[in-house]
């Protein structure tokens, strides 16, 4: 699902209906449900990205290091470096890898999506006091304590 896809969802379900307070505040149950199962969802995905993520980073520092067999490096079709990269430069490299980059873009927009799914769920969760407000201040609108 996508940000967008979220964001979408979120702005039809986030309309309370001032007609319907009842219906609005039962209904907060499911929503949270159905946000929650989207979240536990994302957030695997989200696991699995920094997993690999993880396992290309120790493969890109081994190979930049110069400790992957050559075998190795043609097996992943990547072009010997040809030169020894210092311990201290080596950030350098790690931080301009291309496949690097992309993977951890992929773990910023996945952890993106979990942010905002967090905070539909805490918008939520505050309903039933935002509900209750607005109760009360029809009531004071219309002169009942």
């Amino acid at each position: 699902m996508s940000i967008d896809e979220i964001l979408q969802l979120w702005e039809v379900d986030a309309v309370i209906d001032e007609t319907n307070i009842g219906k609005t505040s039962i209904s907060s149950h499911t929503l949270h449900q159905k946000y929650l199962q989207i979240r536990t969802r994302e957030n695997i995905i989200l696991k699995k990205y920094k997993k690999k993520y993880n396992d290309l980073y120790k493969l890109k520092w081994s190979f930049y290091l110069g400790y992957l067999d050559e075998e190795e490096i043609s097996a992943r079709n990547w072009e010997p470096i040809g030169f020894k990269i210092l311990k201290q430069d080596l950030h350098i490299f790690m931080d301009s890898d291309s496949e690097l980059s992309e993977l951890k873009i992929e773990v910023e927009i996945q952890e993106e999506k979990v942010y905002i799914l967090d905070k539909i769920i805490d918008s939520i969760n505050k309903r039933s006091f935002i509900l209750n407000n607005y109760i009360e201040w029809k009531k004071f609108e219309n002169g009942v304590s």
